[in-house]
């Protein structure tokens, strides 16, 4: 067994390293997350060991969206080797082998600490990020026993696994949110909890493993909530408006920002479209002539760091509603100044 540890996860490599052996791949790129770089040798010398090349990626990766193809290919690799998130879906095929990585955490405690937010539910939808699906089913034997009805959405989309939520893929909720009173959430921090609880607009409680506790995220979903109204006002006045599309191979959305441009010049506005790989605060902010943002690349680029932005940011699914609202109003105006609009009859 080729087994890495690294706090309170285990990383097991033999079947990539039997893998990449079979295939006689002589360079392989590795690309993590932040938070398992810390890994970064150890899992590169698992491989070195066996006599293959190795590269480690040091650019920021934020899931399967977001996997290193131009490297692959500057640097002449035979494969990607992704730690940390599952492939994009089920039938994935591409040049990227993905190792998930597993919290060793018990979540009794967490679920223990739950039922006194879900006292007053009955039907819970059980959701869980990627490193702790494995707990989803004891979160339902553990809700059983209490006199619950857990409810567990069925993978699709980017979600491999039931009951599986991803930052921008929380299908596995959506489809379950008319049959449930609330959700659990296994996952360390609140950053899938309130996705959640945004999408799908039923309590959401927070069970952490890290922290052993949990935390209904209803006063943090509102603050959110308000945030994007503010930027919704403030979009309905914006003149000049900057349609961002991400470079990422997984969160390119090109044909979604030229319908957007479209649109947007339909109603007398003047668009841009603007591409990035890394779009951030820093990056948009120095686009002073320009008055609000669509974004159309990763959801929460916008949802987290709405505050962080000089101008309004909305993703392309929360402006959709308000261009249609602008549409009315503009086809309004025009009627309203149509040769003859208003005049009173002639008298006879």
């Amino acid at each position: 067994m080729e087994v890495v540890h690294y706090g309170h996860y285990e990383v097991d490599l033999t079947p990539a390293i039997r893998q990449v052996s079979k295939a006689n791949h002589r360079r392989i790129l590795l690309q993590f997350p932040d938070g398992l770089r810390p890994l970064a040798w150890s899992v590169a010398n698992k491989f070195m060991e066996h006599g293959v090349e190795v590269v480690v990626s040091a650019d920021p990766c934020y899931g399967a969206c977001d996997l290193a193809y131009g490297e692959l290919e500057t640097l002449n690799c035979d494969l990607i080797i992704h730690l940390g998130h599952a492939p994009p879906h089920r039938n994935y095929k591409g040049k990227a082998l993905f190792i998930e990585v597993r919290c060793k955490l018990p979540v009794k405690d967490a679920l223990e600490d739950s039922l006194k937010y879900l006292d007053k539910y009955r039907k819970i939808g059980v959701a869980a990020s990627i490193q702790h699906i494995h707990n989803v089913s004891d979160a339902c034997s553990f809700l059983e026993r209490h006199g619950k009805q857990p409810l567990v959405g069925k993978a699709s989309n980017h979600a491999v696994y039931d009951g599986q939520i991803l930052g921008c893929d929380l299908t596995t909720a959506l489809t379950i949110a008319h049959s449930v009173d609330a959700f659990i959430v296994i996952s360390g921090g609140l950053f899938h909890g309130i996705g959640v609880q945004l999408a799908t607009n039923k309590p959401v409680v927070v069970a952490d493993p890290y922290l052993g506790k949990a935390k209904p995220i209803g006063e943090y979903a509102e603050k959110f909530v308000k945030l994007r109204r503010g930027a919704e006002k403030k979009f309905l006045e914006a003149k000049r408006v900057g349609i961002i599309i991400g470079l990422k191979h997984g969160q390119n959305k090109m044909g979604e920002a030229r319908l957007l441009f479209r649109r947007l010049k339909n109603l007398g506005r003047n668009p841009v479209m603007i591409c990035a790989r890394e779009i951030t605060p820093e990056n948009m902010d120095s686009f002073t002539e320009l008055d609000a943002f669509i974004n159309t690349a990763c959801p929460r680029i916008a949802i987290d760091g709405r505050n962080l932005f000089q101008k309004p940011i909305l993703n392309s699914d929360e402006v959709k509603p308000i261009l249609d609202l602008l549409d009315e109003a503009y086809e309004e105006e025009k009627i309203g100044d149509a040769p003859g609009a208003g005049s009173r009859p002639p008298q006879p």
